[in-house]
C-alpha cells in the first residue's frame, strides 16, 4: 500500500475533528457576539461588553481553530493529491478534482515531494 493511502484515513480523521473543534468555536463565537450586540444596543460602554463576552479568550480560541482546520484540510489535500497521481492521474485531473488549476495541483505535489525528503533526513 502506497504511503499516501495509509496516510489518507487519519488525515481525515484530524480534518474531521478539527472541523468539530471549529464548529464548536464558531458557535461560542456567534453566541457570543449576540450577547455584545445586546450589550451594545443597551447602552453599555464597548469595553464592558467585550469583558462581560470574555472577547479576549474567543478571539484567539477562534483563530487557533481557524488556523488547525486550515493545517489539517492542507495536509489531507497534499495527501489525497499525492495519492491521485500515484494512480496516475495528471496534474489536471487531480487540480479539476479539487477544484484548483493545474499550475497548483503542481505546486502541492512539488511541497509534499520536499516535505517527505525534508523529514527523512
Amino acid at each position: 500500500m502506497s504511503k499516501a493511502r495509509e496516510e489518507i484515513p487519519e488525515q481525515l480523521r484530524e480534518l474531521t475533528e478539527s472541523a468539530k473543534n471549529l464548529r464548536r468555536a464558531l458557535l461560542r463565537y456567534g453566541r457570543a457576539n449576540v450577547v455584545l450586540a445586546e450589550l451594545i444596543a443597551g447602552g453599555i460602554p464597548a469595553t464592558e461588553a467585550l469583558e462581560r463576552v470574555r472577547a479576549s479568550q474567543l478571539r484567539p480560541e477562534l483563530t487557533d481553530a481557524l488556523d488547525a482546520f486550515s493545517g489539517a484540510r492542507h495536509k489531507a489535500r497534499l495527501a489525497l493529491l499525492a495519492l491521485a497521481v500515484e494512480e496516475g492521474a495528471s496534474m489536471a485531473e487531480a487540480g479539476r478534482a479539487f477544484s484548483v488549476s493545474r499550475q497548483l495541483a503542481s505546486r502541492l505535489i512539488a511541497e509534499r515531494q520536499r516535505d517527505a525528503r525534508h523529514s527523512r533526513s
